[in-house]
């Protein structure tokens, strides 16, 4: 498996619209081996010369992505691994964590960043043969600002104007500095107007998508597969002239269970699937050691495990800060990461991985201290009555067993916790509608940590049964205020002191109660090469495998046929 890219940027992005489904691993196995702790060096060297050829068959871990427009698609990471092999996006994010034109030519702001100027590359045909040009653009952005899914993303256009054929204005209401950053992500994808037409008159299949990307769309079945076989006129090269994608087709398979899809590719039954269980990683480790696969494996710009919780639900507890408190103090996080998965997730104070130039190792969370959160709970049920809570987590036994940990600590201090299983695919549909009390949930990954603007503004809440980004329904001016300075500067400094603030502000209020950050792993048998290896159109590297995303358009496996 050919790594171009360090292990420090073997990192992850899921930005705009990387709705991540809850999810949580491990198990109750003892004690941690110290030098599990946080990834390991996965850095790969070259292993000769691409080869054309192969079927590749990719476990991916749930089904949430239909339909397959990339405007009402429910991106989780699963998601994006399939979208990203038949769309193309305007932009992705290179190793310097900037982005960088992609199916654009160029991205360009005014001065005081409320204009932007795309302008596409030349000669590019979606699949149905349908010419990308500054028409498509605007069909597709547009339609994204008009969606209740991706309107939030583009809450700040006025408008996408097509000034000729590859060029396109955008006029925004104010100041903002990253819009390009919305552009590498599910908002930019671009697929076939003439499809998406379709679509909208009756007479094409939500369910077939039509992009410029490296695979065109051969077959699906809703829960089980989804295959693309190889764009035989797709517009890129590599560095050496050769036409890509180097497979002949990709097979992406739904196995839920964690486990399942461990055992999937040490038996070589899939040749690479995306893991972010704990005691998933350390099962890997071993078969890497042995020589049976390779795998990268990241923490950086990576995604947090934490409860979500549900402010905006009326009649919950959670809506106390008094409470909240008392869980922050009850849950053991050191012990949480040691019992569950060997200690490969570091303990986390706030949302963001280390690693990043904007994580502080000290942003005022709350240490573990249990009589502090019995009194707490004392004295809000002597006012108030008993804390009854909902936990919710997915029906994967993986995932079921850290959130009867975190029961348990939270009943040793008075709190009475029910657990709620819900399937993986459903439980961002009951985040995004407020379905749900708290949720065991991952998330707040990025190269650039206004990606999370979007989901964490005022302005992306609405109340219970209302579609929200916002998932808590986190609601603060002071909040408000330093998300709005991420977004509208352009100085990397301010917005990594303006992403510690916000860390700061969610502790004070305990929006959010961390538990560690995650280790994700992509593993391969050692036929597969490139795995986190893509360039831009323009040669130089992306940032490679980002929380488990990459793409595979310069994927090759050995000896393939």
């Amino acid at each position: 498996m050919v790594v171009r890219n360090s292990a420090a940027r073997a990192a992850g992005l899921l930005v705009a619209l990387a709705l991540v489904a809850a999810a949580c691993g491990g198990n109750d196995d003892g004690p941690s081996d110290p030098e599990a702790a946080g990834p390991r060096d996965t850095a790969v060297e070259e292993e000769g010369e691409p080869q054309y050829g192969g079927r590749l068959v990719y476990a991916r871990e749930a089904e949430t992505s239909e339909p397959w427009t990339p405007q009402q698609a429910l991106g989780d990471l699963s998601g994006l691994l399939v979208m990203r092999a038949v769309y193309d996006p305007l932009a992705v994010i290179d190793e310097d964590l900037q982005p960088a034109p992609y199916l654009a030519e160029s991205i360009t702001p005014n001065e005081d960043f409320t204009e932007w100027t795309i302008v596409t590359r030349e000669g590019i045909e979606f699949h149905d043969g349908t010419p990308f040009d500054s028409a498509a653009v605007v069909a597709n952005l547009e339609r994204a600002k008009q969606e209740i899914l991706t309107s939030r993303v583009f809450k700040d256009v006025e408008s996408f104007t097509a000034v000729d054929e590859r060029t396109v204005r955008v006029a925004l209401t104010s100041p903002w500095a990253t819009f390009d950053l919305a552009l590498a992500g599910q908002t930019g994808f671009m697929a076939s107007p003439v499809w998406l037409a379709g679509v909208d008159a009756g007479s094409a299949s939500a369910l077939e998508p039509v992009g410029t990307g490296p695979f065109v769309y051969e077959s699906y079945q809703v829960g089980a597969d989804f295959v693309a076989e190889r764009n035989e006129n797709y517009w890129r090269e590599d560095e050496d002239g050769n036409q890509l994608p180097y497979l002949d087709a990709v097979e992406f398979r739904v196995l839920v269970d964690s486990n399942a899809r461990t055992n999937a590719v040490t038996a070589g039954d899939v040749d690479v699937m995306h893991q972010l269980i704990s005691e998933e990683i350390l099962r890997l480790r071993d078969s890497v050691d042995a020589g049976e696969l390779e795998m990268i494996e990241g923490e950086a710009f990576g995604e947090t495990r934490f409860i979500l919780m549900n402010l905006g639900k009326q009649d919950s507890p959670v809506r106390d800060p008094q409470v909240r408190r008392a869980m922050a103090l009850a849950i053991d996080r050191k012990e949480l990461t040691e019992l569950v998965g060997g200690g490969v997730n570091a303990v986390a104070n706030g949302p963001w991985a280390p690693g990043s130039d904007w994580y502080e190792e000290d942003s005022g969370y709350p240490e573990f201290d249990q009589e502090e959160a019995i009194r707490l709970v004392d004295e809000y049920e002597a006012e108030n009555g008993d804390i009854q809570i909902t936990l919710g987590t997915t029906s994967d036994p993986t995932r079921l067993r850290p959130t009867e940990r975190v029961q348990r600590y939270l009943e040793e201090a008075g709190i009475e916790a029910d657990i709620e299983q819900v399937e993986q695919g459903q439980i961002i549909l009951n985040a995004a509608f407020g379905r749900y009390e708290t949720y065991n949930w991952r998330g707040f990954s990025g190269a650039n940590p206004e990606s999370s603007y979007v989901f964490q503004h005022s302005d992306s809440s609405a109340p219970v049964e209302q579609l929200a980004l916002n998932f808590g329904r986190v609601e603060d001016p002071a909040i408000d205020e330093v998300l709005d300075r991420m977004h509208t500067t352009a100085d990397d400094a301010e917005r990594a002191e303006a992403a510690k603030e916000f860390a700061r502000l969610y502790n004070e209020n305990l929006y959010a109660l961390w538990l560690f950050h995650i280790v994700t792993g992509v593993a391969a048998d050692p036929a597969v090469n490139g795995v986190g290896a893509a360039t831009t159109p323009d040669g130089d590297p992306q940032i490679g495998v980002v929380a488990g995303l990459h793409s595979l358009e310069q994927v090759w496996m050995e000896d393939a046929g």
